[in-house]
């Protein structure tokens, strides 16, 4: 007989940390080309040689990542000039005049989803951009004015961040006489448990044999609910939807988190769950 298995990969879900030892990680990888050709493009009255390369630079917080950016640049040799742009793993995409221009909002983004790492360690790969872009990080690290902005304004506002001080834990595992630890083990058990109980393999799935993992991105809002819930990655077969139904299931049976919080204050934050379909 056919059955569902139900798992939820808990070590892609972000970690528990503590506010000392969060730290930005990145690796940037060689260029790969794009598109080349010789006396391709017009450039001050003239055919010009193109040639269009692109990186990938990965963030991490602490042990989680937190945005992954492909650097595009197209040079033309008649021009002596490069166009340069950044894309996030959402495809949204900025155009930038210098190379630093788009390295800098790379940092000042990851930032935003990372402010409890203070002080900043980093770690990389050596040459390309790495000494540039730790230095850029640490100036937005360092900067007085960006840290009270945090404080202030992101803090009390929507944004939401990947990693923060304390991370949110579904309610009933927040006893204060356990470990940061015990009560991650707690919440991670109460939530797979209540999404295997709560999860159906779709007929269709089940009759063309579909299995794989869906990704379901989710915001644990201030208040212990849950927002802006969405696949991420779907397998098809109606799979996506019926992982999607069960995380939004959770507001209507009034399932609480405890929300995270960075310096005192309850934040908006961002969670991936997989949930793995299988038949055996």
């Amino acid at each position: 007989m056919k059955t569902l298995i139900f798992s939820a990969v808990i070590s892609l879900l972000p970690a528990f940390t503590v506010f000392s030892q969060v730290y930005i990680d990145f690796k940037e990888y060689d260029w790969e080309e794009i598109e080349s050709c010789t006396q391709c493009q017009p450039c001050r009255g003239e055919l010009s040689d193109k040639k269009e390369v692109e990186k990938r630079i990965a963030f991490r917080c602490k042990e989680t990542l937190i945005e992954t950016w492909k650097l595009n640049k197209i040079s033309f040799s008649a021009c002596d000039s490069i166009h340069v742009s950044i894309t996030n793993s959402a495809g949204e995409k900025s155009e930038f005049n210098t190379e630093a221009e788009a390295l800098k909002t790379m940092c000042a983004l990851t930032y935003r989803f990372c402010p409890s790492a203070i002080p900043a360690k980093y770690s990389g790969m050596q040459g390309g951009y790495s000494a540039q872009l730790a230095a850029l990080l640490e100036a937005e690290y360092s900067d007085p004015a960006r840290l009270a902005s945090i404080t202030e304004e992101s803090l009390s506002g929507n944004q939401f961040f990947k990693m923060v001080e304390v991370m949110p834990i579904l309610a009933g595992c927040d006893q204060k006489n356990i470990s940061e630890e015990m009560k991650k083990k707690c919440s991670d058990y109460k939530l797979i448990e209540f999404v295997g109980q709560e999860l159906r393999y779709p007929d269709i799935a089940r009759q063309n044999g579909i299995e794989g993992t869906v990704v379901i991105s989710l915001v644990i809002e201030k208040n212990g609910t849950i927002g802006d819930a969405t696949i991420v990655r779907d397998i098809g077969g109606g799979c996506g939807e019926e992982a999607l139904r069960v995380v939004q299931l959770m507001n209507k049976k009034k399932i609480r988190w405890s929300p995270g919080m960075v310096r005192g204050k309850p934040v908006r934050v961002q969670f991936y769950l997989p949930v793995k379909y299988k038949l055996s």
